[in-house]
């Protein structure tokens, strides 16, 4: 998928705005160890001698007082010292995207939500569902609704909440309809794949006479569901897939299959269970 910068909950562009929406000690108070915290997560940040080289050796004191992006955070070892810990600094205003992986994807996407407008919303939630969470919409969702839990209030707001939401529930309703197309395709693509039977073609052991018995005499052991269960338009639609009969010939057989019980189609059953059960006694052996 394409990358779009704008989707993405990219760190430039949320701390930037953060700092902007919010009073300076606010700011430094509750986001700014949360960016450092993340950043620890990802083992990314600098040393004192990689700010001076990064800055054309200028004091360091210079560096932070005209780059408020660069935070000094806890003492990290440094291999390029004997892996003696020195202070780390981190860049809370880099170009970075925070994924899934992260440990804080899901408040950093909350920062994220907070400030896109509100007519974007949809299109980046479509872009993380699709980009980062393989189009699974009952994770990326629960996700997003334990998310709000977490955060409404507090950090997102209340407009923002309901949209994403509204969202939700379009997305979880787009893929039960997806679902339900892909299965009435898979079984139209059955339906009119199907062959013609005619009467005594021999394509299955049984006749369609024969085979409204089976149905009844296997219902009548319990081998299938009971009649408040299973209708005779279900069991219809079934044998059609299994057999070929049209389900709506067998649908209306099977509240006539009494019709059926001629000697000939009676010893064709008894034949068929005689040869079943000769087949199961040769493997339990």
């Amino acid at each position: 998928m394409k990358f779009n910068q704008h989707f993405e909950v990219y760190l430039n562009f949320i701390s930037s705005h953060e700092h902007q929406s919010q009073p300076e000690e606010v700011y430094k108070r509750e986001y700014e160890p949360l960016v450092s915290l993340m950043l620890i997560s990802e083992d990314i940040f600098l040393f004192e001698e990689d700010l001076i080289s990064k800055f054309g050796n200028r004091p360091i004191s210079e560096i932070l007082d005209e780059n408020l992006g660069y935070v000094p955070g806890i003492h990290q070892p440094n291999p390029k010292k004997d892996g003696k810990f020195y202070r780390a600094y981190y860049d809370t205003w880099m170009p970075l995207s925070i994924e899934p992986r992260n440990p804080y994807y899901d408040h950093f996407l909350g920062y994220l939500l907070k400030h896109i407008d509100l007519l974007k919303i949809d299109q980046c939630l479509d872009y993380q569902l699709e980009k980062y969470h393989n189009n699974n919409i009952t994770t990326f969702s629960r996700l997003l609704v334990l998310m709000l839990r977490k955060f409404s209030g507090s950090l997102i707001p209340e407009k923002t909440v309901v949209t994403v939401q509204e969202w939700i529930a379009i997305k979880t309703e787009q893929q039960k309809s997806d679902q339900e197309n892909i299965s009435n395709s898979d079984y139209a693509r059955k339906k009119n794949g199907k062959i013609n039977r005619r009467a005594e073609d021999n394509i299955t052991s049984l006749n369609r006479e024969q085979t409204i018995l089976l149905i009844q005499y296997l219902k009548e052991a319990g081998v299938f569901l009971k009649d408040e269960y299973l209708t005779d338009a279900d069991a219809g639609k079934a044998f059609e897939l299994l057999t070929g009969f049209s389900q709506n010939t067998l649908r209306q057989d099977l509240g006539k299959f009494y019709q059926f019980q001629s000697k000939d189609n009676l010893h064709k059953l008894h034949q068929l269970f005689s040869q079943l059960i000769q087949q199961i006694d040769k493997q339990s052996k």
